[in-house]
């Protein structure tokens, strides 16, 4: 046997696990993209069933004496449209929901 190519080898080696070690530690770890609506709100502000936003819309607007003061109004989203996580894809109930029937009428 060569010592040449056995010290290639060693050599080759040596790199490519440095390399390889250098990569993973220095490579950050993906992140998942977040849940945004095109209303601005994430996923979290939006009903579950229905998609309906919650979520409250801060407006400045100025008064009769020249002051400005703050108004919150609510979203004008009435569907969510953004990314789909996957369990709600899979949770999903079959049926309507509907109120129970009242029992004592």
């Amino acid at each position: 046997m060569d010592w040449g190519y056995l010290l290639a080898a060693a050599v080759t080696a040596l790199g490519m696990a440095g390399a390889y070690r250098a990569g993973r530690h220095t490579r950050p770890a993906p992140k998942q993209p977040p849940a945004y609506c095109p209303c601005g709100h994430a996923i979290s502000f939006h009903e579950s069933l229905t998609g309906r936003c919650y979520a409250k819309d801060e407006n400045s607007e100025y008064t009769k004496g020249g002051g400005l003061r703050t108004v919150y109004l609510e979203c004008t989203c009435r569907h969510y449209a953004g990314p789909e996580l996957i369990n709600a894809l899979t949770m999903r109930p079959l049926l309507p929901i509907e109120p129970p029937a009242n029992p004592e009428s």
